[in-house]
């Protein structure tokens, strides 16, 4: 059995609180559940491929009325019990192609689909996969786009937190673990426990990048392509090569090439 809405915004509400982040007024805004109990339906005009499979109504989805896109793919795979999804935002040119796998229990995901500002059609390609759980927590903040990212959440209580306004390009894997342990033969151990990822305000991944966990990358930094990111990258700053380490302190980037469109100084200092 399903959790019921005020229960489902209550558990996002407490993700909100517990990473330091704002709330959106998702407390006294009216959420709808959205989530077609079948394959074929449409939640705010993007198409659902896929909807509950062996656990249909395990999981709830939400979303404002204000909600509107312009067509896209939602699949969502409902392997665990007692999830829920918050899709937020108003009317976007966008048409986001994202793939739910939650195959742990009590996940929260909230994906935040305005664009913030005037950058048309930002593409959102990303795919999200739950294992190992309960508890764990998945934010998308607004503005922020990805060609195509993989975010792999493995880990009781496993986070993974994207700021508002980042820029993930292609190919891009986000990971709380590695997937298998290693382990020092002698001491018994583990030395690669993993950790949670979090991005803040105005990052910049460029293709191929992996983020481990533990991880933080301060607001307004960019990793270089191809890089291994782990550990803490502060604010502002280029890092770059496997592993990542600083190429220079007190950068910022814009979305236009060549030029200081969509720069913005300020928000890229906020954390």
């Amino acid at each position: 059995m399903s959790v019921s809405t005020q229960e489902a915004v209550g558990r996002v509400l407490a993700k909100f609180s517990q990473h330091g982040l704002a709330d959106n007024d998702l407390g006294r805004r009216e959420l709808r559940c959205v989530a077609p109990p079948v394959e074929g339906g449409s939640i705010a005009g993007a198409l659902v491929l896929a909807h509950g499979g062996g656990n249909v109504g395990s999981t709830v989805v939400l979303a404002p009325e204000s909600l509107r896109l312009e067509g896209g793919r939602l699949q969502i795979h409902s392997g665990g019990k007692n999830n829920v999804v918050v899709l937020d935002g108003g009317a976007s040119s966008r048409t986001p192609h994202i793939v739910l796998n939650l195959f742990a229990d009590e996940a929260v995901v909230y994906l935040n689909l305005d664009e913030m500002r005037p950058v048309p059609r930002r593409p959102l390609g990303l795919q999200v996969t739950f294992y190992n759980g309960p508890g764990q927590f998945f934010h998308w903040g607004a503005g922020s786009s990805s060609v195509q990212t993989v975010a792999v959440l493995d880990g009781p209580g496993r986070s993974v937190v994207i700021g508002e306004d980042c820029m993930l390009s292609n190919d891009v894997y986000l990971r709380t673990h590695d997937g298998h342990a290693i382990v020092d033969l002698n001491s018994r151990e583990i030395l690669n426990p993993g950790g949670c990822v979090r991005l803040r305000n105005r990052v910049w991944l460029a293709q191929d990048v992996l983020c481990l966990g533990p991880l933080d990358i301060g607001a307004g930094s960019i990793v270089g392509a191809k890089s291994l990111a782990k550990g803490d990258v502060g604010p502002s700053t280029l890092v770059g090569g496997v592993p990542a380490r600083v190429l220079r302190d007190n950068v910022g980037w814009s979305r236009v090439p060549g030029t200081l469109q969509f720069l913005d100084l300020e928000r890229a200092r906020e954390s």
